[in-house]
């Protein structure tokens, strides 16, 4: 549901988004293309993840610090979206870490491990939100 909002806010700016230059519009869409694209992604991937799966989940940390990669390579020059974009890598790193944490606990069989990763995923789940929330009002607004 939340990747329908990002994706039908992101053809809305499309629309909007009068010259190809880098306008606040046209940034707020490059952002919520590779944020859509990065959701996307990792959701194909964990979607249908076994939880017995290691390597499944070794793919979607792989593609959670790709996609954190991929979103800092962005050029944007507003200094809000600069702050949203740097949001969106820590999240998207923190949830690789995550990931990465939860293979470690599951080889392991440390339960300690496995819930500090559970907690960092809550958290970074509501950083997650709030961050989009606040980008979606901030390219709204004019």
């Amino acid at each position: 549901m939340k990747m329908k909002k990002i994706l039908f806010l992101s053809i809305s700016l499309s629309f909007f988004c009068v010259s190809c230059g880098s306008s606040k519009f046209s940034q707020c869409q490059e952002l919520f293309i590779k944020v859509t694209q990065a959701t996307r992604e990792v959701t194909t991937l964990t979607s249908s993840a076994n939880s017995e799966d290691l390597k499944q989940f070794s793919q979607a940390a792989d593609a959670f610090k790709l996609s954190a990669q991929t979103i800092e390579n962005l050029k944007l020059k507003d200094p809000q979206l600069i702050e949203y974009q740097t949001n969106f890598v820590n999240i998207y790193n923190n949830y690789a870490d995550a990931t990465l944490l939860i293979i470690s606990a599951k080889e392991k069989i440390d339960r300690t491990q496995a819930n500090l990763a559970l907690k960092k995923v809550s958290d970074t789940t509501k950083l997650e939100k709030e961050t989009g929330e606040k980008l979606q009002a901030y390219c709204l607004n004019q």
